[in-house]
């Protein structure tokens, strides 16, 4: 299984706690309550071309992104290089929180301005999450080594939410949530 190598995470992940039958089952069902919500949980505000842009944004990152990204993960364990563990982390979680904040943009109503500034903040704390989960594997790099890319990520998230002052505040505790996990 692709996720066996994490075994070793407390708390251990839905495949080492459940299989990988119930893991993939649970994945399955997240999947289609998401595409369910998307075309008709959403409030009647919410355009059908909206709800379409949803399922198209979330269909397209999982499938390419979240897939693509795992199967990069299973084939590229034994010929990691820099450039590859950099797409690894591009297409996996990251994709999935910039899809996110697409979608809740699309929902919200954002200008296209607000938009790109919150897409570029998904982008930083994607890439967060993904150093944190290699910092967590027992091949991982050191604290060390990633501390600068630490610190380019907190610059884009923070420079990204300045023109949103204090109503991005509970964005800015969710990325110092993230940092403390990354550096500790």
């Amino acid at each position: 299984s692709i996720h066996d190598d994490m075994a070793h995470q407390l708390p251990p992940p839905g495949t080492a706690r459940f299989g990988e039958a119930t893991t993939l089952l649970a994945g399955d069902a997240l999947f289609s309550l998401a595409i369910h919500t998307l075309t008709i949980g959403l409030p009647a505000t919410v355009s059908l071309r909206a709800r379409l842009s949803m399922v198209e944004e979330l269909s397209s990152t999982v499938a390419f992104d979240l897939v693509g990204g795992q199967q990069l993960d299973a084939c590229g364990a034994r010929l990691i290089d820099a450039d590859l563990a950099q797409r690894i982390r591009q297409q996996q979680t990251g994709s999935l929180l910039q899809s996110a904040v697409r979608m809740g943009c699309q929902v919200a109503g954002a200008t296209a301005y607000q938009a790109a500034l919150l897409d570029s903040y998904a982008d930083g704390l994607g890439r967060l999450v993904q150093l944190s989960e290699e910092l967590d594997h027992p091949q991982g790099p050191s604290h060390t080594l990633v501390l600068p890319e630490v610190e380019a990520c907190e610059a884009q998230c923070l420079e990204a939410l300045e023109p949103f002052g204090d109503e991005a505040d509970e964005l800015r505790v969710m990325l110092r949530k993230v940092i403390a996990r990354v550096v500790l």
